[in-house]
């Protein structure tokens, strides 16, 4: 198997690379690698002729749309390579866009507006995936090629900023600017969350316990890991956590990556995260980077 992974904006130890370590890693830069990635394939395909080939988007970015001048026609050169392309499609995982989609597919949503009761517990939030962490290394000019806005002069600017506060008490300049969301808070009393893997044809929903009020992925927490098949109904406990990640995946053509889950008091599930570039840090889960790496080798 020859993997080839299109990657910015990552780092060693996100989940991917722990999945292929051994992968050719193409360096991307924004709107210039349309005829870099055709030459590298057409060289790939005359080094690796009797091997299966996979190409990876790994673009640490919310908006990519615009990355590549013609995406797809790229996509079409790739897969007339024989390359298995994973996640050519998915272009936008801004948190307003994600809160219209799962509005739109009835999966239940965390969106607010201003003249709700004004006790509701909200985050406010980036827009952008991870605090605008990505965003953040654009220059002013690219990041507005690629129909994004430079994160100066915002009041949030990486996920440390996001805080938890009353609805009515959300200042005007949140509601004004594009580049922050807010989203009705959700929590349970034990404190749990989801974090739903998807490569391939295999799955895994993770239950984590985090008390901290932003609950993020940090490595060690106590946590069950459950491994099934994408796509295949079973009599789980959280499968209707598991049918709504998997009707969001089918409809965005995320066929790689993780989206976080909250669960609030009456065990009502909503997605807050979709992340096609999911991190890893340290963590030790041999078996489940096993399982995973099987279900994309193994895709059909």
């Amino acid at each position: 198997m020859h993997t080839m992974i299109y990657e910015w904006g990552t780092r060693d130890d996100f989940l991917l690379p722990r999945l292929y370590p051994e992968a050719q890693v193409v360096e991307a830069e924004p709107l210039v690698d349309d005829d870099k990635i055709l030459q590298l394939t057409e060289t790939a395909v005359r080094q690796y002729p009797a091997q299966a080939r996979q190409w990876f988007f790994h673009l640490n970015i919310s908006l990519s749309e615009h990355w590549l001048s013609g995406r797809e026609t790229i996509i079409s050169a790739l897969e007339q390579r024989g390359y298995r392309v994973f996640n050519g499609r998915v272009t936008d995982i801004r948190k307003h866009h994600l809160q219209a989609l799962t509005q739109q597919l009835g999966l239940g949503h965390v969106s607010v507006t201003a003249d709700e009761d004004p006790h509701l517990r909200v985050m406010v939030k980036s827009d952008y995936n991870y605090g605008g962490i990505g965003e953040s290394q654009l220059s002013p000019r690219q990041a507005q090629k690629l129909g994004l806005q430079c994160l100066d002069g915002c009041s949030v600017q990486t996920y440390s900023d996001y805080y938890l506060t009353r609805l009515g008490d959300v200042e005007d300049h949140v509601w004004d600017d594009p580049r922050l969301v807010v989203e009705r808070y959700i929590e349970n009393p034990d404190q749990r969350f989801y974090r739903f893997y998807r490569c391939g044809s295999k799955a895994v929903l993770s239950e984590l316990i985090n008390y901290d009020v932003v609950k993020k992925m940090v490595p060690g927490l106590p946590r069950q890991n459950w491994f099934f098949d994408y796509g295949k109904e079973s009599a789980h406990c959280y499968q209707t956590l598991i049918d709504k990640a998997t009707t969001l995946c089918d409809h965005m053509g995320l066929n790689y990556g993780a989206l976080d889950m909250v669960m609030d008091e009456a065990d009502q599930g909503y997605i807050i995260d979709v992340n096609p570039t999911p991190g890893w840090g340290a963590e030790k889960q041999g078996e489940m980077l096993t399982f995973l790496r099987t279900g994309i080798e193994t895709q059909a």
